[in-house]
Parts: structure tokens; C-alpha cells; sequence
């Protein structure tokens, strides 16, 4: 009767131990009210029916539990059959079509199940023979508030995980995109940097070979020395085409070919981009250290990525590009202010120039950072160290993705156990309430079962005519005016009437009649016995 972590059907596995809580909690909570219903009828009707009943309903809700782990579906209309032995099995019946709902699409066995039960419903009570409007209202709310209800709840709740896993399945593909955009941007960036490694080896290479041409022909070299150019020359040339092969094989045809020196300065590329309109401002502190060619083109890169984001997406907003020169390091400094309100350089258009940029800078052994302002607009900083030694990070990617997909199941985690126990306060709590109302008015009845009977012997004592004060004596202290019916005999003119049950009984179709007094100037004028339907 708990809740399932799989859909019920034919055979299920082994219970979870949160089902077998749930199970044991209805066991425990509803078998004692059991036993009082049953004792109250046997109060009630004296049929000697107490040891029956109770030897059918005890065994009966320790079965149900065993019954749903087989199927649901089926236990429902036994736990419906049940409540007609004793009403409580209403509770193990909530939690029951809650579960169908919960666990099982809507079909036609649903369908047929629950149709049956109503009209299993309708049936006894027309074989129970005539029953006035309050019978047909008290099954009725009985089957929608036990049956429909919860099932429908159990549904909504299927349906709102079955959303909510799908969104997050959602989410975790666009998180592995976003994983494979990134990976993406960096190998690029490394292409860039295999690229920049040709233009500047591939210009050495191109200048050894002519020399060694230059030497090969000088007039006054020996024939050996002469052959030894000639070999260096050769050598050159099969290096630099070879160098040509393997780059050309990183290369994207979609790039466009750059346009500026390989070896071109941040001061020459910042003077371009204030030539195009861009209003920037280059600010350079510090002692220059030569710089080794990683961390050269990597302070380079940094300049020139911000500078065009800049100019693609806060075009008309001041740039300011600040290198400090310090012992041992170059830190980059590139901000715009944001003034005429775009979405800065940090721009999601700009997300993978800044993946490639962080990918360039960790692989100088540098560190780069990137976001907003306090002051307004977008800044990107980089520490480069002067020898551009590649950092052994190549681990700290594949643990960041490591470190994603735990945080994304955690809040996936924490997320159903919000969802559920938001499910458990907005159910729960009203049920508690029902039911704590529901054995309120059972022990308010026991209590008035028990002071507001007048049996068959004590109303013989009474006559119409005896003065009330002495007919007060006889009568118990509680009265019961809901036992007044319609079609009761008249009540005489100017009379008031009390009604006594003729037995302690909650049910007033439970064998009893009604017993009514009616007393006028202080005397007794009417004394009827009748039945209650």
C-alpha cells in the first residue's frame, strides 16, 4: 500500500524499505480503528458478529499489503469490498488508489476496475432495499473521495515526476553539449597555437634554408663544406614542408586566414582597432621581459579576442587595455564600461572565444578570468607567467565535467525530495485532519450511544399524561434530534419532543427503533416508538 519506486503489474522485486514503512503505518493506524468499529457495531446490535468480524478484517488488512505487491489494481476492489464488513478499510482503499494512479498509465483495466467498484456500490445499496437520499450522497462521496480522488492525486503526481525527469534529462543533454561546445572551442585554440607554432618555425626554417643556399654558392667554400650546405639546405626545405603537411591537417577551412603578422604587438593590433572606430586605450606598466613565443601569442590572443568582442557586441563603449609587466609574469587586463547598455564583450556570442582563450592561457601555464564589473561592463583578466611553460592541468576538465554531473544529480536529487514531501504536506495533512475528524465523531457517537438510550423496559414506565419532572427522571441525559424523521407521526400542537434511541447504537438502521416523548404545559402528550427508516 506505500509507495513503489516501479510500476506494479505482474511480479514486483524486492520491496524498498520505504514501502514497507508505509505498509506497516497503515497496518498499525488502521487495524485499532478496526477494532473499535467492530466493537461499536457489537455495542450497537449485540448479533454476536464481534469475533467474526474481527477474524476476517485483521487477516484481511494484513493481506492487502502482500495483494498490492502484486498487483494494485487488483487490491483495490477487495480493500472496496472490505469497507462494507467495516468502514475503516476506507484508509488502506485511499492509499490503494492512490497507488494506481501513482504507478500505472490509464487503460482499460482502470477503467474497468474502477467502474465496477461504483457499481458494485449501486448494487448493494438497491439490494439493501429502499434508501433515501442520504444513503446514495454517503456512497457516492464515499467512492469519489476514497476511489476517484486519490487516484486522480496518484496521477498527477506520475505525470509531474515523469515532467520533471524529463526536464532534467533535458537539461543534462544541453549541459553535454555545452561540454562538447567547450571541447570544441579548445581544440581550436590549440589548432591556433599549432598554427602560430608553423608561422613562426616555418619563417626559421625558410630563413636556415637560405642561408644555407646563400653559403652553398659562396665562391671561396670548399667542395666538402659546400656539400654539407648544400645537405642543410635540402634538410630545411624537407622540415618546412613537412611542418606545412602536419599543420595543414589542424587547419579549419572555415577560419578565415589571418590577416595580420604572426608576429605582429599588442600595441600595433590595438592601434588597428582604434583605426576601425573602436575607442580603446592601451596602458602598459612594468619592466618587458622577453617573453617565450606560448606566452607571447598567448597575451596577444587575450588582447585581440576582447577587442573584437568588444567591437561585436558593445560596439560605441570605452575599452581600456591595460599589460603590467611584472617579475615573472604578464597580467592582461581588457574591460569595456558597458556605457551604451549591449551585452558587453563577455556576450554569450563570445562564450567560445573565451573557452579557446582560457584553453590558450592554462596551456602558458597562465590562469584567466572572465565576467562582469562591479563598476558596469564586462573585463577579462590573464596571468601569464614570462616562460610560458604549459601547466600539467590536462585532468582539470575531464574533473570539472566529473564535478557537473554530481552537482546536476544532487539537485535532481534534492529536487524530487522537495517535490515529494511538498506532496506529503498538501496530502498528508488534509488527510490527517479527515481523519482525526472522522474518529472525533466516532467517539462523540460511542459517547452518545452510550448516555442517550432508552431501553424497551424503561419507556414502558412512561404515559402520556405523567408530569414532565417525573418522566425527566426516567430519560437518559442526552437526546438525539437527528433521529427525527419526516415521516415520523405528527408532533402534537405546541409540543416539544426529545428522541432516545431504544438501543446504544451509532447506526440508526442497525435493528433499534426510535423512541420520542413530546411534553406541553409540563405533562407528557405523545409517546411513539418507530423505526428509524
Amino acid at each position: 500500500m506505500g509507495t513503489p519506486t516501479t510500476v506494479d503489474g505482474g511480479g514486483r522485486g524486492r520491496p524498498g524499505r520505504g514501502e514497507l514503512a508505509v505498509d506497516a503505518l497503515l497496518v498499525v493506524a488502521t487495524g485499532p480503528l478496526l477494532l473499535m468499529e467492530a466493537l461499536l457495531r457489537e455495542l450497537n446490535t449485540a448479533d454476536g458478529m464481534f469475533t467474526v468480524r474481527i477474524a476476517v478484517a485483521l487477516p484481511l488488512l494484513l493481506a492487502l499489503p502482500v495483494l498490492a505487491r502484486f498487483s494494485s489494481l487488483v487490491a483495490v476492489p477487495v480493500a472496496a469490498a472490505a469497507t462494507l464488513l467495516l468502514s475503516w478499510f476506507a484508509l488502506p482503499l485511499l492509499a490503494l488508489s492512490y497507488r494506481v494512479g501513482r504507478h500505472r498509465p490509464v487503460n482499460r483495466a482502470v477503467v474497468v476496475v474502477f467502474a465496477g467498484i461504483a457499481a458494485g456500490g449501486a448494487a448493494v445499496v438497491a439490494v439493501d432495499g429502499p434508501a433515501h437520499n442520504g444513503v446514495w450522497f454517503t456512497t457516492v462521496a464515499g467512492f469519489l473521495l476514497a476511489v476517484v480522488l486519490p487516484w486522480l492525486v496518484g496521477t498527477h503526481r506520475r505525470q509531474q515526476l515523469e515532467l520533471l525527469s524529463a526536464g532534467w534529462e533535458r537539461a543534462e543533454q544541453l549541459e553535454r553539449e555545452q561540454r562538447i561546445t567547450a571541447e570544441q572551442a579548445r581544440l581550436r585554440e590549440r589548432a591556433r597555437i599549432a598554427r602560430d607554432m608553423h608561422d613562426s618555425l616555418g619563417h626559421e626554417l625558410s630563413l636556415i634554408a637560405l642561408r644555407a643556399g646563400a653559403l652553398q654558392v659562396a665562391p671561396d667554400l670548399s667542395e666538402r663544406h659546400r656539400t654539407a650546405a648544400g645537405e642543410l639546405r635540402e634538410s630545411a626545405a624537407v622540415a618546412t614542408d613537412r611542418l606545412r603537411q602536419i599543420i595543414g591537417v589542424l587547419r579549419d577551412d572555415s577560419e578565415q586566414v589571418p590577416t595580420e603578422p604572426a608576429d605582429d604587438s599588442v600595441t600595433a593590433l590595438v592601434e588597428r582597432a582604434r583605426d576601425s572606430g573602436l575607442e580603446v586605450a592601451l596602458t602598459s606598466t612594468g619592466t618587458p621581459e622577453v617573453l617565450a613565443p606560448m606566452a607571447d601569442r598567448a597575451v596577444y590572443r587575450v588582447v585581440q579576442e576582447a577587442l573584437t568582442n568588444a567591437a561585436r557586441h558593445a560596439p560605441g563603449s570605452a575599452v581600456e587595455v591595460r599589460v603590467d609587466h611584472r617579475p615573472g609574469e604578464v597580467v592582461v587586463e581588457v574591460g569595456d564600461d558597458g556605457a551604451r547598455g549591449g551585452p558587453s564583450l563577455g556576450a554569450s556570442g563570445g562564450r567560445h572565444g573565451l573557452i579557446g582563450l582560457g584553453e590558450r592561457v592554462r596551456l602558458a601555464g597562465g590562469t584567466f578570468r572572465a565576467g562582469p564589473r562591479d563598476e558596469g561592463g564586462w573585463a577579462v583578466e590573464a596571468r601569464i607567467p614570462v616562460s610560458g611553460v604549459a601547466a600539467r592541468a590536462a585532468a582539470e576538465p575531464a574533473e570539472s565535467v566529473a564535478d557537473q554531473r554530481v552537482r546536476a544529480a544532487d539537485r535532481y536529487r534534492r529536487a524530487r525530495w522537495r517535490v515529494g514531501w511538498g506532496m506529503v504536506v498538501v496530502l498528508g495533512l488534509p488527510a490527517l485532519c479527515v481523519a482525526g475528524l472522522m474518529l472525533v465523531g466516532m467517539v462523540s457517537g460511542l459517547q452518545r450511544s452510550l448516555h442517550s438510550e432508552l431501553p424497551p423496559e424503561r419507556f414502558a414506565l412512561l404515559s402520556v399524561g405523567q408530569d414532565q419532572a417525573s418522566a425527566e427522571a426516567v430519560l437518559p441525559e442526552v437526546q438525539e434530534e437527528s433521529l427525527a424523521r419526516e415521516e415520523q407521526p405528527p408532533v402534537p400542537p405546541g409540543a416539544e419532543c426529545r428522541y432516545y434511541r431504544s438501543g446504544s447504537s451509532l447506526d440508526a438502521g442497525a435493528g433499534h427503533r426510535v423512541h420520542r416523548l413530546c411534553f406541553a404545559d409540563g405533562v407528557v402528550v405523545a409517546k411513539d416508538a418507530y423505526d428509524p427508516y
